[in-house]
């Protein structure tokens, strides 16, 4: 008797832990350059995963220029659909917005779609012509030489160039602006934040828009995906003439984009840097500044003043 209750128990439990349940088969879209008034269309694939039908209720732009469309049908177990995004290209400039789908799901009943890219002004396109990369205007006169591997628009006026597999930025006229001596560069323009982080060797530090070193090549990866500006999450490397910084590699910490070190490398991925920051952080968008509550020197974990600076050292210039 026991042993069929036990079994009903689980069998039960099983069912309910795999209730109706959504699964996207990716949550991010860069739509990229898009020429003003083009197509931008990207369907976001989901299944249903679980075993109970799935309802979709009518998701929320954050903008009115991305439009969803979704299923008003139920979608049952096994079967899978679209959340199709479309972007409203009538308007120039930086797109990056989120579309919340909101459903049944037992694990997500909520989830964030996010789309970005660069719409070109009226009548000036970049494109792709015999393998190079270039740019026209509406008279087809020739702004940019096809002569790049790639080009990204990061700015109004700047777009990251690829030639020779080295990276470098460029301004609209291909005047240099930042020289092709990078193996990856990457920014956001966002206000104030004005900090390019860069691969150099196989490692990433900052410079700024003046080509100017702000840190050493120090990190295995950098992401700056969180809402702080002032932050970049960075990944610490293995350091062989360092054997007291051992039990940093492979963590994840966080600097501001002066290269201070505010968060030690010492969580094991991005969410839990961020998690933390939020916690002991408040982020003050007008002055791109974080505030403290109280003083933070360890950060909250123990580390010895020693430490600190050692890290520092392996970060700064």
């Amino acid at each position: 008797m026991k042993k069929a209750l036990l079994v009903l128990f689980a069998i039960g439990y099983y069912l309910c832990g795999y209730a109706q349940e959504i699964e996207f088969e990716t949550v991010e879209h860069d739509f990229g350059n898009v020429e003003y008034n083009a197509t931008a269309v990207f369907d976001f694939v989901f299944t249903n995963t679980g075993t109970k039908p799935l309802v979709v209720q009518k998701p929320k732009s954050s903008s009115g220029l991305l439009i969803p469309s979704w299923p008003k049908d139920t979608i049952m177990p096994g079967e899978k659909n679209i959340i199709k995004a479309t972007y409203r290209t009538n308007r120039s400039g930086f797109m990056n917005h989120e579309i919340t789908v909101t459903s049944n799901a037992q694990k997500s009943s909520n989830v964030i779609l996010k789309v970005k890219g660069y719409v070109w002004e009226e009548g000036i396109k970049v494109y792709e012509k015999n393998g190079y990369w270039g740019l026209e205007d509406a008279e087809n006169h020739i702004l940019i030489p096809f002569q790049y591997d790639k080009l990204i628009v990061r700015r109004d006026n700047e777009l990251l160039a690829q030639k020779n597999n080295k990276w470098g930025v460029i301004d609209k006229t291909n005047n240099s602006i930042i020289p092709f001596n990078y193996d990856g560069l990457e920014y956001k323009p966002y206000k104030k934040a004005e900090v390019i982080y860069a691969k150099k060797n196989g490692k990433w530090g900052l410079i700024n828009r003046k080509n100017e070193t702000i840190t050493q090549f120090f990190a295995e990866e950098m992401k700056w995906e969180v809402p702080y500006m002032v932050l970049l999450f960075f990944k610490f490397p293995t350091i062989v003439n360092e054997s007291e910084l051992q039990n940093f590699a492979g963590k994840w910490g966080a600097i501001t984009t002066n290269g201070d070190l505010i968060i030690p490398p010492l969580f094991e991925n991005v969410s839990l840097v961020e998690d933390f920051a939020r916690d002991k952080y408040s982020y003050i968008e007008d002055c791109n500044v974080l505030n403290s509550g109280n003083e933070l020197k360890n950060n909250g974990k123990g580390l010895s003043n020693q430490k600190i600076i050692m890290l520092q050292r392996a970060i700064q210039k």
